[in-house]
């Protein structure tokens, strides 16, 4: 779905669930996929990496040939692919369907996948080979002839063909907790990508600093928080399998986002009722999770909005019961925002909000 404010309209992206399961992988990106639409959603958010079943760009063309409304968005990693293959990609995209493609630029992998394609780069340096790709695709899909003498890359009138209409031209998103990717996102005038927090009354003013900014959580909602939290641990129940991938994979990146993310899950002084870390510390989730009812859940995507952010990826089950809530949720965002948009002077712009 586009969220439409007076000032901004901000796109809400699906993941499908992590799986590993090799039945269960494409039927999960396809009902993601279904779901996403039927509730219209802005599109679906694509993982790369040496673990996945499916090639990135293969799932972002299945996207944009079984659905008429979605548009991908795609995870690119400057090892995977050169800036012109990913370049002649979005251009293919808006050539053949007139549909946006996003791009959500990322640099991690396992530190054993990096050792792999001989990978030796530190953490920042790899964001600064990210921001010369980016720039470099940025440039390609004007259609002119492009030279660039960089520190990672070099090319002397690589042109690509045909120019880009302007209304198709690619949103790019960075993702990272770190001060390189927060510059990275700034240089370029990407979104960044952070992941949510902890929320009280008392910790609101903490919501003040993230325009453009988006965030990843995931959320699990019904009309009445015991039954959400019924719904959630029947999702994630514990598991110490899940616990010991976790700790192994910890140790074998260094991802600050995961970090810190490791630390808030081991944290014992977090006061947010809804805010829950299992299925991360099970190894079932890449982000925090929030479980309440529909009055809890709008309170908290809320105060998000009021924030000045500009997008949000939501991780949650491919189950139609779960879109199906997580709408009703929405709808009480509708509500609250517009209820204090007409008692309040200064704090934001008036809000029209509406479903795409």
């Amino acid at each position: 779905m586009k969220l439409s404010l007076s000032d901004r309209t901000i796109d809400v992206f699906t993941i499908s669930p992590r799986t590993t399961d090799t039945d269960s992988y494409w039927k999960n990106i396809r009902d993601t996929m279904s779901l996403s639409e039927k509730y219209g959603y802005s599109g679906n958010l694509i993982f790369t990496g040496n673990d996945i079943f499916v090639d990135t760009w293969l799932v972002a063309h299945a996207i944009m040939a079984e659905t008429s409304s979605l548009s991908p968005l795609v995870a690119v990693n400057p090892i995977y692919m050169h800036p012109f293959s990913a370049a002649k990609m979005i251009s293919s995209f808006a050539y053949i369907f007139g549909r946006k493609t996003y791009v959500n630029c990322v640099t991690g992998t396992s530190k054993n996948d990096l050792l792999s394609f001989n990978d030796t780069l530190d953490h920042d340096d790899r964001y600064e080979r990210l921001s010369e790709y980016i720039e470099i695709v940025k440039e390609l899909l004007t259609g002119v002839p492009v030279s660039y003498c960089g520190k990672f890359y070099t090319i002397n009138d690589l042109q690509l063909q045909p120019e880009m209409p302007k209304e198709l031209m690619p949103e790019f998103y960075i993702a990272g907790a770190s001060e390189a990717a927060r510059k990275v996102a700034q240089r370029i005038g990407a979104i960044h990508m952070v992941m949510g927090k902890p929320f009280t009354h008392a910790a609101g003013s903490s919501f003040s600093a993230l325009k453009n900014e988006g965030v990843y959580l995931g959320i699990v909602t019904r009309a009445t928080a015991r039954d959400a939290w019924e719904r959630v641990n029947s999702l994630f129940p514990e598991s110490e399998e899940g616990k010991m991938m976790l700790e192994y994979s910890m140790s074998n990146t260094d991802s600050q986002w995961k970090h810190e993310l490791k630390r808030f899950a081991d944290s014992e002084n977090i006061k947010d009722e809804r805010f829950w870390m299992r299925p991360f510390k099970g190894f079932q989730a890449d982000c925090p999770y929030y479980v309440g009812d529909y009055e809890q859940i709008a309170e908290l995507i809320s105060a998000y909005l009021m924030s000045g952010i500009r997008s949000i990826i939501l991780d949650t089950p491919s189950d139609e019961s779960d879109y199906f809530h997580l709408q009703k949720a929405f709808l009480k965002v509708n509500e609250m925002l517009s209820g204090t948009a007409a008692n309040t002077e200064n704090d934001f712009p008036e809000i029209t909000f509406r479903f795409k």
